[in-house]
């Protein structure tokens, strides 16, 4: 895990106010400004010792805390980290974002309600297809199972025109689709 941000960064901030004022940047990028700022001034103790990297992986059982501009320390509690499955229906698009003048339902409109902010796809499937995919909010897993180089093993089940039909692909059909076929995007195998 990356370092966890402030609970608070108003608190932090010393803004007095519980929203960040109108016009500034949204609450995320404010907390990674200002846990860099207070990084920068030695002021987060990672067990006790001045932490300066902020890319210096925390794990849940060690202290964190941060020294206030007043000498105050701030405990850090750590957030678990949100794994979901999620079957993802025909139709929809596996994306965070709507594309402007898009109609398409996106993912993220099926997320629960209350879902962490930072929750997001591990992996893709094409809007035509449906199956399960995983939701995160873990950056580290989602990135050792979307990276080819991990080698994770994935199993796909292809319904096919021959099993509709309830008869089994013939020999020609089955040695095109081990040797690959041509499709309209391109040479797939």
């Amino acid at each position: 895990r990356l370092l966890r941000a402030p609970v608070s960064p108003e608190e932090l901030l010393r803004t007095g106010s519980p929203a960040p004022p109108l016009g500034s940047k949204p609450r995320s990028r404010r907390s990674l400004g200002c846990a860099r700022k207070l990084l920068a001034q030695g002021r987060i103790y990672v067990d006790g010792c001045p932490c300066n990297d902020a890319a210096e992986i925390v794990e849940a059982e060690q202290s964190v805390v941060v020294q206030g501009l007043d000498d105050v320390e701030w405990p850090v509690a750590p957030h678990p980290e949100c794994y979901l499955k999620f079957f993802k229906p025909r139709g929809v698009i596996t994306s965070l974002k709507r594309e402007a003048l898009s109609a398409r339902p996106i993912i993220s409109e099926f997320f629960p309600v209350g879902s962490p902010t930072s929750l997001h796809v591990a992996g893709r499937l094409d809007r035509d297809s449906e199956g399960l995919i995983l939701l995160t909010t873990d950056g580290h897993f989602s990135h050792f199972v979307t990276t080819p180089g991990a080698k994770m093993e994935k199993e796909y089940f292809a319904l096919t025109n021959c099993a509709k039909l309830a008869s089994p692909p013939s020999p020609h059909t089955l040695e095109q689709l081990c040797h690959g076929v041509q499709l309209v995007d391109g040479f797939v195998r």
